[in-house]
């Protein structure tokens, strides 16, 4: 791996956001560049971090971040060409592809929303590695976020209600960003469509319910401690205390302690052992 000299890398990448615009061409030339930068001499696991489940070249940070900076003022002049790029990169089944296409997907103008939304669902499958579900998440749905909350949110509960479990976990994802989004408002209808999965808490959902709700606690404390209590006193059931027991860390100590307080109330209330 040759050491990164960055105005040479930045040359490098500005060339190839030059042929975007050409598919195939831009894809061969990618493979180039990444196979000049992949640490080839680095054996898989050796820097302590898992490797991606799928084939990788192992770059340097840089060369992604500044190809993801060059690209995003493409996406935004070049939307349509901008999908077919997204479509390239993901069908070669190589991390770093996979992660440009994530975040190119999120810099691309909303308009119509549709096309990004349907390559989020189709791209977000079991199976696939963490950090691209993550980044198809975070970034995919980058510019969904600030321009297009309400489509997001009304898309979101058509996952949620889905009968699928897959398509479900995708909706609890989505979720996250959503609410750490700070120019989205409307967490009123947040609390509705979590609020089944707060009651019983599906095993294989778990973790991201408890994803949502800490970032619910994080961003509105007293509305979500009410709700856990509420549900508590309600139902008293040992999905719903192990729930608020995951997500004590993510309030603040003066609720974290009426919190606990109303599950020590809850163990109590019956026969529930929770």
């Amino acid at each position: 791996m040759p050491a990164i000299h960055l105005p040479r890398l930045k040359a490098q990448v500005q060339a190839l956001v030059a042929i975007a615009g050409d598919v195939p061409q831009f894809i061969r030339q990618t493979h180039e560049l990444f196979y000049f930068y992949a640490n080839r001499a680095q054996r898989q696991g050796q820097s302590g971090a898992p490797p991606p489940v799928i084939s990788w070249y192992n770059l340097p940070p840089p060369v992604i971040r500044t190809l993801q900076a060059e690209l995003a003022p493409f996406a935004d002049r070049e939307p349509e060409q901008s999908l077919l790029l997204c479509d390239a990169m993901w069908a070669e089944e190589i991390f770093e592809f996979r992660l440009l296409a994530a975040s190119l997907l999120g810099e691309i103008p909303p308009e119509p929303p549709e096309p990004i939304l349907q390559r989020i669902q189709r791209w977000a499958l079991p199976g696939e590695d963490e950090k691209l579900l993550k980044a198809l998440i975070d970034k995919g749905f980058h510019r969904l976020l600030h321009e297009k909350p309400d489509y997001v949110i009304q898309q979101i509960e058509t996952w949620l209600t889905d009968p699928s479990l897959e398509v479900q976990e995708l909706g609890l994802r989505a979720l996250v960003p959503l609410v750490n989004n700070p120019d989205f408002e409307n967490l009123a209808a947040v609390f509705t469509l979590l609020g089944p999965f707060m009651r019983t808490v599906p095993q294989p959902l778990r973790d991201h319910i408890v994803a949502a709700v800490k970032s619910l606690a994080r961003r509105s404390p007293i509305e979500t401690a009410f709700i856990l209590r509420k549900n508590l006193e309600t139902f008293a059931n040992k999905d719903i205390a192990w729930l608020a027991r995951q997500a004590l860390e993510a309030f603040p100590p003066e609720i974290r302690s009426s919190l606990r307080q109303a599950l020590r109330v809850a163990m109590l209330s019956g026969d529930h052992a929770v």
